[in-house]
Order: C-alpha cells, then sequence, then structure tokens
C-alpha cells in the first residue's frame, strides 16, 4: 500500500474509482443478474449467496495469475465435459465483471498493474537496494512486483524460509518461476542455499528433524531415549510434569537458556506456564509480538514530544510512569 502511494504521487494514477471487496460483490451481483439465466454449470449455485464470494477470489486469482477473459476464452478450447462447462461460466462472469469495471473502476488488482506501470517513470527505485521478506510462497501478483522493483533498482534481495527438500516443493517453484521471470526481463537472478548451523542433536530428533514434512516418512529403527512422551489427566498436571523435566535436565548440565518450551498460544495455557514455572524458580521468556509502542522508551519519546505541544498533565504522568523519567533522590 505505501508502494502504491509513493508511485501515484510521483507518477500519478488513472482516474478512476478504487472499489474493495464490497463493490466487487456489487459489481459480480449486477453482472449476475444479467447472465445468471445464460449460465450452465453454476445456474443453480448463482442463487446462492456465498458464490459471489467464490466467483470474487476466482476472479482475483485470475487477474493475479495475468489470465484475462481473451486468455480463458482461447483455454476453453481445450476442455471437455463438465470442465468446459465451469470454465464457460467463469467466462462470461468474468468478462461481464470486467465489462461493469471498464472505464469507470479498479479493484485492487487493476491497481497494482497500474503501479507496476508507472513504477520505472517514477524514479522511485533508482540507486535503491530493495529486500522482499516476510511470506511462504512467491505468489504469482508478488512474482510481477518483485519483478518490476528489480528491474528499476540497483539489486533486489528475496528471503525465503525454506531449504531443498521435497517438502517445500511449491516455495521452490515459485523461486524458480521468479528466476524465470527475472531472467526474461534481463535481470540477473541466483538462487542461493544458505548452509544453516548444524547443532549437535540425538540421532532419534535428527531423524525427526529430517522425515517430518517428508510425503513419504521412515520409521525410526533404534532406541528413542531423546524423545519422550506422556499422557497427563490436565494441564495443569502436565506442566508441573514440564516443569519438573526441565530441572532434571538442568542439574544434568543443560542451562535453561537451551530449553524450548512450544504451547499452543492460548492465553490461560501461557498464565499457566508464568505461575508453574516461576514457582520451580524456571526463567521464562515469552516470545510475543508486542507494538512498538509497548516499549517503554517509545512510550516515553512519544509522551515527551505531546507534552512539549500540549503541556497537559497527563502527558507528564505518562512520562513517569514509562520508568525512563531520570528521577534522581
Amino acid at each position: 500500500a505505501r508502494l502504491k502511494t509513493q508511485v501515484f504521487a510521483l507518477a500519478g494514477q488513472k482516474d478512476r474509482t478504487v472499489i474493495d471487496s464490497c463493490g466487487r460483490h456489487m459489481a459480480l451481483a449486477r453482472v449476475l443478474s444479467r447472465c445468471g439465466s445464460e449460465l450452465s454449470y453454476y445456474k443453480s449455485a448463482a442463487e446462492n449467496p456465498g458464490f459471489i464470494d467464490k466467483a470474487g477470489v476466482q476472479i482475483a486469482q485470475f487477474k493475479q495469475a495475468g489470465m484475462t477473459p481473451e486468455a480463458l476464452e482461447s483455454a476453453v478450447g481445450g476442455l471437455s465435459g463438465a470442465a468446459r462447462e465451469k470454465a464457460e461460466d467463469l467466462l462470461k462472469i468474468y468478462s461481464g465483471y470486467c465489462a461493469e469495471l471498464e472505464g469507470k473502476y479498479m479493484d485492487g488488482e487493476d491497481e497494482t498493474a497500474d503501479m507496476l506501470e508507472r513504477l520505472p517513470r517514477s524514479g522511485l527505485m533508482e540507486n535503491t537496494s530493495v529486500f522482499v521478506y516476510g511470506f511462504d510462497m512467491i505468489t504469482e501478483e508478488l512474482r510481477g512486483t518483485i519483478t518490476a522493483l528489480a528491474s528499476c533498482a540497483r539489486d533486489c534481495f528475496v528471503f525465503v524460509c525454506a531449504d531443498p527438500s521435497d517438502a517445500f516443493a511449491p516455495v521452490k517453484d515459485s523461486l524458480l518461476r521468479l528466476q524465470k521471470s527475472l531472467l526474461q526481463a534481463e535481470h540477473p537472478a541466483e538462487i542461493l542455499w544458505l548452509k544453516g548451523d548444524q547443532h549437535p542433536v540425538a540421532p532419534e530428533i535428527r531423524h525427526m528433524q529430517e522425515q517430518l514434512l517428508s510425503a513419504s516418512p521412515l520409521p525410526y529403527q533404534g532406541e528413542c531415549p531423546g524423545i519422550r512422551l506422556t499422557v497427563a489427566p490436565n494441564a495443569y498436571t502436565e506442566m508441573h510434569i514440564i516443569a519438573e523435566n526441565m530441572l532434571l535436565e538442568n542439574r544434568a548440565g543443560v542451562p535453561f537458556s537451551e530449553m524450548v518450551l512450544v504451547t499452543d498460544g492460548a492465553p490461560a495455557t501461557l498464565s499457566m506456564a508464568r505461575s508453574v514455572l516461576s514457582s520451580y524458580m524456571i526463567p521464562l521468556y515469552t516470545a510475543q509480538k508486542l507494538p512498538a509502542v509497548s516499549h517503554g522508551l517509545s512510550r516515553f519519546l512519544l509522551a515527551s514530544l505531546r507534552f512539549l505541544e500540549s503541556g497537559a498533565q497527563e502527558e507528564m504522568l505518562d512520562i513517569v510512569r514509562s520508568s525512563y523519567f531520570p528521577v534522581e533522590e
């Protein structure tokens, strides 16, 4: 969203109204009111309120993949039976939707396409390094965006959480499609796999790491002293058993900093873990995402700026409560 705003501010924007999901639903409802009787496979389903949602998702996927109504019409000719009926119905809906928006409106996918078209002449990416991260797989829409950014920037780095195993085949395939797209745009692209740290672990744990996400996991043939299974009567007893085992491991030489407790993340579970582990004198750090303003330093700086502007007493109190107020005895 920020990228679109900056590009449009520098290079202009089409004079069309941008519609959200509600606008897309309204446009599809008008299309179905006109062509609903002409549908074959989806004729009865089109009367279902949930059909518009599913049709909207399908149209968004078409646009993100670069599938135009003309391309879909060409693909219909190679189908037969029920698949052809489905595709023909979708073609009628898709074509009607595009005609409904033509010259007046554009949805999110159209807005992204307009932004990518204007990106080169905006000059926004000149002499910049682009870093892309924070996703599981590169979608078609993201692939187009990265290709456009890489073609304008000095260099572009894409980070993906994956490894060369078959468990991440969809991610690897999306990377290969991105590489192909970049090469077609005459932008050199290379896929590098970083070598992870090989921590010394028990053989059974190493086997579990390698086989857990495999399509056909192989059973481990040896003994499993590093894995224990316990069935507790309730969650509270389970947490006490966990704490006792953590103490035993700590006395055997494993520091608490090397232990990880994985839970379902529910607030009640976290509260119970804090209570039980503290009773065993076990330190606990909870990995939770918190807003930046929850940090005392952020609170102190923001409250200070507001106090300088307004001089309000409540802002001074917020400064004092931030724990960064320089109190002297």
